[in-house]
């Protein structure tokens, strides 16, 4: 496993799970927030690879982001009206290709590689009833992001070129918080991720469906359903460090439920102020 990230050396793993795809990736986000506004920034990657038995090629797709953020927010009407804006200067190196199998395979080939600021913009609506049923709809890179071809991220000596059109797309949610009694609440969501279905994804491969069970904020039960798969995992939390495990699928082919690549997540929040 520990070669999983150098696509030559894992080559021989990749034939004894042949025709599946196998991969790793990692995160690191570091924020600090004061009032009415935060700053962060996201370093990531996302690995994955796939051996061909048909015609001996390797399949790979490769993600290097680095994403500093600003973000800014405001309430009206006692916190029933919500708005918020982030400010994302996105740094990637990003493609797929098909190779032949060899040792000098390498995932930083032929990628596209750029810059460019993206606008996000979100509005969250709260009746104030029991169950506090919220509306939210947020509006994801705003007029469209554009990369040029500097970055940050500069992972390839042979670019691609600049990354392609990030589109603007539009998100709905409606969440319902109701109390079971002795500090335990439900927390339920219906999502439309891309309403105006800029990916071209037939309409259930865009809704989400989820519901967590909070124990006195300590302890969580997480299940749901998203684009066709299911998904679950467990959190733990105290003043100072909360702890997740989850498991999920996310669609990897060209069609509704036509490739799902099933993911183990491990995540561990500090807070230091």
């Amino acid at each position: 496993f520990y070669n999983v990230y150098n696509l030559g050396s894992f080559l021989p793993n990749l034939k004894s799970a042949s025709d599946r795809w196998v991969g790793g990736g990692g995160a690191f986000m570091l924020t600090y927030g004061m009032p009415g506004i935060s700053i962060g920034i996201l370093a990531q990657s996302e690995l994955n690879a796939k051996y061909n038995s048909v015609d001996s090629t390797v399949s790979y797709r490769s993600l290097y982001q680095f994403i500093p953020t600003l973000g800014t927010g405001f309430r009206l009407a006692g916190g029933l009206i919500r708005c918020g804006y982030s400010l994302q200067w996105v740094n990637q190196s990003v493609g797929s290709q098909i190779v032949p199998a060899s040792s000098s395979m390498s995932y930083t080939q032929n990628l596209s590689q750029g810059s460019g600021i993206s606008n996000h913009f979100g509005l969250a609506l709260i009746v104030p009833i029991r169950g506090l049923p919220t509306f939210d709809f947020i509006v994801r890179n705003a007029f469209g992001t554009y990369y040029n071809t500097s970055s940050i991220v500069a992972v390839t000596s042979s670019s691609a070129g600049a990354p392609p059109i990030d589109p603007m797309t539009f998100d709905g949610a409606f969440t319902l918080h109701p109390k079971l009694g002795r500090g335990v609440i439900i927390n339920l969501i219906l999502a439309d991720r891309d309403i105006t279905n800029q990916s071209g994804v037939t309409f259930m491969g865009h809704i989400d469906l989820g519901m967590e069970l909070n124990f006195r904020d300590h302890f969580f039960l997480r299940g749901g359903w998203r684009g066709g798969y299911f998904s679950g995992g467990i959190g733990i939390k105290n003043n100072g460090a909360e702890l997740s495990l989850g498991a999920f699928t996310q669609e990897i082919g060209t069609q509704y439920m036509g490739q799902g690549d099933t993911r183990y997540m491990f995540q561990y929040k500090v807070r230091a102020f």
